[in-house]
């Protein structure tokens, strides 16, 4: 009987050794490729035939989703007119495992004619892709998992594995934010995890309850009421936030008080808990992580100069596709 968990793993054994050579044997050719796209001015066209093809439109997916634009194209096309597509702003990665598709040596000497920087990924030193690039990021693959050693198993895993590096590479390079990464991916899940508070906040000033941090019991309670949220943000002479009194900071200094409370200006009643905060940039997530941290329902959402921006309400933030 056929051991197919056996073939699994050891199809899996023999990439993860092939992607581990690789890695141990990465050189200055992979930091100057990483120059040529920085320098790059247009967009990272990428090409490969057959199951490298299939890998570029991976690898051009992950470069356009985290800030290299970047786009695929079959290298046949390439030869068919759609060499007009690349502009002399460009700049190719061109892959081939053996080095000699046909196609692509078909393509390389138009890309050279044109001044265009070519980054080959290819398994064979001294191939025409090798020699015809200005730069080349070698697989070191010795061995496919395929039985027959010939379907391309191993190297286009190894393929994927050296695109994923690059991309990687260049977005510490650019400081790619998970903000930055929101602006690319607004549909999804990914786009919806990624929502800001921003994006969902209360922002009318006439609906945020807000007073000077001067006023009376009396006029915090007016607020309060007026506003119906349960609390009220008390901002200073320079319209900052200062602090938040909730009604049961109310509640509570008539109990300590008395009827000496109404006396009392805000100030002098708040309570000596920081106020409950969230910054503008901050996700919708973080802010549903924040409010089930602190068992309240309601975020004020500051600026980093304490200006208040909006409210954040659970009510919104259930509504929304977190």
């Amino acid at each position: 009987m056929t051991d197919y968990l056996q073939i699994a793993r050891d199809v899996i054994t023999t990439e993860a050794e092939v992607l581990k050579n690789m890695a141990l044997n990465l050189d200055e050719n992979f930091n100057r490729a990483i120059k040529i796209i920085l320098n790059t001015k247009g967009r990272l066209v990428i090409t490969g035939m057959g199951k490298s093809g299939h890998i570029a439109n991976k690898i051009a997916a992950t470069f356009s989703s985290t800030g290299t634009p970047s786009f695929a194209v079959h290298p046949a096309e390439l030869i068919h007119g759609d060499l007009g597509m690349i502009t002399n702003d460009d700049s190719c990665i061109v892959i081939s495992n053996s080095g000699e598709t046909k196609e692509i040596s078909q393509v390389l000497p138009h890309l050279s004619r044109r001044n265009i920087k070519i980054i080959g990924i290819t398994s064979v030193k001294g191939s025409t892709l090798d020699k015809l690039s200005d730069t080349t990021i070698l697989l070191y693959v010795n061995k496919e998992a395929c039985p027959l050693n010939l379907a391309p198993t191993s190297s286009t895993t190894a393929t994927l594995a050296l695109g994923d590096a690059l991309a990687v590479a260049l977005m510490k390079h650019k400081n790619f934010t998970r903000n930055d990464f929101a602006e690319f991916h607004p549909g999804g899940s990914l786009g919806q995890h990624l929502l800001k508070v921003s994006d969902i906040m209360k922002m009318n000033e006439h609906a945020i309850p807000m007073v000077k941090d001067s006023v009376s019991y009396e006029e915090l309670i007016k607020e309060i009421n007026d506003k119906g949220l349960g609390f009220v943000c008390l901002i200073n002479s320079e319209n900052k936030l200062n602090t938040v009194i909730s009604d049961g900071d109310l509640r509570r200094a008539l109990v300590k008080y008395g009827p000496k409370v109404f006396n009392m200006k805000a100030l002098e009643i708040k309570n000596s808990m920081e106020p409950k905060v969230i910054s503008e940039d901050a996700t919708a997530f973080e802010g549903f992580e924040r409010m089930k941290e602190y068992k309240i329902s309601k975020l004020v959402i500051i600026d980093q100069e304490k200006n208040i921006k909006g409210i954040l309400d659970l009510q919104d933030l259930l509504r929304a596709p977190l």
